[in-house]
């Protein structure tokens, strides 16, 4: 639908929940036009839950089909976690459509390209191995038809009080995540993937850091006191920016950290690390404002269209 309304999206935004609530395309192309005059049709193409092996098959198809100029890619620390590193999508790694747009040719591929009928069946069947009814998959369906604008952001007004202290069942499911600490390999190729293929297309790509509450960093007990697993949390970060930056370095590609941003309210928080309708628009907006001043400065060539 969105093709069909506006064209081709010459910017598309990759990524997770995180890029999916935190970029709103309408504010982001907004704002590019007041500030160069210029339009960009950007479409926020980003999964829920999603490895950047996932992000990387998506990324291939999309760049294939749209050929944009500019690739934006979401991505934290929380995407190279041990528990992130070691999913398995069940979603996309037996996915017959995402085989046969990336070359796996077989009958049940075919139909979910060519059949509306089909993926409606699909999609509708899509919970049975979890144990989901159809109101279950449903009430899923119409929640996020009340959520997803027509380009592609996940917009929500609910929020939390970001300063209240982390609940126990919170804290242990974020620790356990770590595992050891180990620096991941394997999604870090797949980004490197990522952005060699879309440069391959003659695509432009950005990394964003995707905003996440200071608490993230600064966890604390009962009593209010910090843990001093913040240490080697706090490490793993800077270890995964510096990895971040030498892709930066080595591929002619940007990077832009957020830990610095001070323009997100308190309610601006549908989580700890996922931004609501309050602020996300501010950070479309600071975001929109970057990608200005780097075709400004020569960082990258102007990838709207001169109206």
């Amino acid at each position: 639908m969105f093709v069909a309304q506006n064209g081709k999206p010459n910017c598309l935004i990759l990524g997770t929940s995180q890029s999916l609530r935190d970029i709103d395309p309408k504010v982001f192309s907004q704002t590019y036009l007041d500030r160069t005059g210029n339009t960009i049709r950007c479409y926020n193409f980003s999964v829920v839950g999603a490895t950047l092996a996932t992000t990387y098959r998506l990324g291939e198809i999309l760049i294939k089909q749209v050929h944009p100029r500019l690739l934006i890619i979401g991505t934290s620390y929380l995407d190279y976690t041990e528990s992130r590193e070691q999913r398995n999508d069940l979603r996309f790694e037996d996915n017959a459509w995402m085989a046969y747009q990336l070359g796996t040719p077989s009958f049940k591929g075919w139909l979910l390209e060519h059949s509306y009928a089909y993926r409606l069946l699909t999609l509708v069947s899509y919970g049975t191995p979890y144990g989901l009814d159809y109101t279950s998959v449903s009430k899923e369906i119409r929640k996020w038809k009340g959520q997803l604008s027509e380009s592609g952001y996940g917009y929500t007004d609910k929020g939390i009080n970001p300063t209240k202290t982390i609940s126990p069942g919170y804290l242990k499911d974020y620790l356990e995540s770590f595992g050891n600490f180990t620096v991941p390999t394997r999604d870090l190729d797949n980004l490197v993937n990522l952005v060699e293929f879309t440069q391959r297309e003659n695509g432009q790509v950005i990394l964003v850091e995707m905003p996440y509450n200071s608490m993230m960093l600064e966890l604390r007990d009962d009593q209010g006191q910090l843990l001093p697993v913040n240490t080697q949390i706090n490490q793993f970060v800077m270890q995964i920016n510096t990895l971040l930056a030498s892709i930066e370095n080595s591929h002619q590609v940007l990077f832009w950290t957020t830990g610095h941003l001070d323009f997100i309210p308190d309610n601006g928080w549908l989580d700890l690390y996922h931004l609501n309708g309050t602020s996300s628009p501010l950070f479309s907006q600071w975001l929109a404002q970057k990608v200005v001043q780097a075709v400004q400065n020569g960082q990258i060539k102007d990838p709207g269209l001169i109206n």
